[in-house]
């Protein structure tokens, strides 16, 4: 590279840098734009979407959550539940719990969604989270599992332990770690669940 091109990058490199620089009252300026737009996001996410999902999703009769809602947001006559549904709700129970402390009825949402999937989701036979069950928990079709809903199984189960330390939570997520009977790749070979 010629001497020219080398001071002209350099230059350039030098002015960007320059250009890019702002004062302190500037950094000041939009780290509190930030924080203003940080703020009003969580209110949204707070008011527009937790708290009008939570508790009516609560399925008070039959455990789990309710998943089938009509424009009003009632809950509609058909709650067939799903392990993807159920462990991604979990999930945001557990994630609620763990972002606002102070509002204790998230950790009961979460653990009232672990006893579903612990009790009624998860098939005691042969391993493995079943893809659908009726409201009441009662498995629907041909009994498939697949890894993809698997996985949501194993993602709600861990989030709800790391948020409640409650060691049944891990107990079920590791049902499908590595290493144990029921692993996802071990149900693949045995044809109990489909990838």
């Amino acid at each position: 590279m010629s001497k020219s091109i080398q001071s002209a990058f350099f230059f350039l490199t030098l002015l960007l840098m320059v250009i890019s620089c702002k004062t302190k009252e500037q950094r000041t300026e939009v780290m509190s734009e930030r924080l203003a737009l940080a703020d009003t996001i969580e209110h949204l996410l707070r008011t527009n979407l937790v708290d009008i999902w939570y508790p009516t999703c609560i399925d008070t009769v039959y455990g789990g959550y309710l998943t089938s809602f009509d424009k009003d947001f009632r809950p509609g006559p058909n709650q067939q539940k799903m392990i993807v549904s159920q462990g991604r709700l979990l999930w945001n129970a557990s994630k609620a719990a763990m972002h606002w402390p102070a509002d204790k009825q998230f950790m009961a949402y979460a653990k009232h969604g672990f006893e579903f999937l612990r009790d009624k989701m998860w098939d005691k036979q042969y391993g493995g989270f079943y893809q659908l069950v009726d409201q009441v928990g009662n498995p629907l079709g041909d009994n498939a599992k697949t890894a993809y809903g698997n996985s949501f199984g194993l993602y709600g189960a861990a989030t709800y332990y790391m948020m409640s330390k409650d060691p049944e939570g891990l107990d079920l997520a590791k049902k499908l770690s590595p290493g144990s009977k029921t692993t996802v790749m071990t149900l693949f070979i045995k044809g109990i669940i489909n990838i």
